[in-house]
């Protein structure tokens, strides 16, 4: 990237323009309402009496919930929820398409730099969570998705 020599008027002009970026997001969601349901109870659990477990089964097992304190009923293959104990790595995957080197005094490069990465970092977690999910059909793996913005 060229260097760039400015006037304190310039830079005064380029971070004002900089207030025109807005904010950039990316998610990931479930194609599948059914599976749905269920990558909530695999996530935060499912109240001891109330679907989809009722009650502790084969690959299932009971807990409490740390927040609440209520008794849930919560996977066996992922009892911390598959998604909140990979947060961190999926904060550091974000942070590194961030750091890739962009024009950040120019607002629209700037826009897209950060469009561009979090799609990336996306995608990359999209491949991780579905890698992390229980398995047990493939239903919830295959029903994950990056949602369109």
């Amino acid at each position: 990237m060229p260097a760039h020599k400015f006037t304190l008027g310039e830079l005064h002009q380029r971070f004002n323009s900089m207030a025109s970026v807005a904010g950039a997001r990316a998610a990931i969601g479930i194609r599948d309402p059914e599976v749905a349901a269920y990558a909530r109870a695999i996530e935060y659990g499912s109240l001891t009496g109330q679907r989809p477990w009722p009650s502790p089964g084969p690959r299932t097992t009971l807990a409490i919930d740390p927040e609440t304190g209520a008794h849930v009923v919560v996977s066996a293959q992922a009892p911390q929820g598959f998604v909140r104990i990979q947060a961190p790595a999926f904060a550091s995957v974000v942070a590194n398409e961030l750091k890739v080197p962009a024009d950040w005094l120019n607002a629209g490069a700037t826009q897209s730099h950060i469009a561009d990465a979090l799609q990336r970092a996306a995608q990359n977690v999209l491949q991780r969570l579905q890698e992390a999910v229980p398995r047990s059909s493939g239903r919830l793996a295959q029903s994950l998705q990056v949602l369109d913005h």
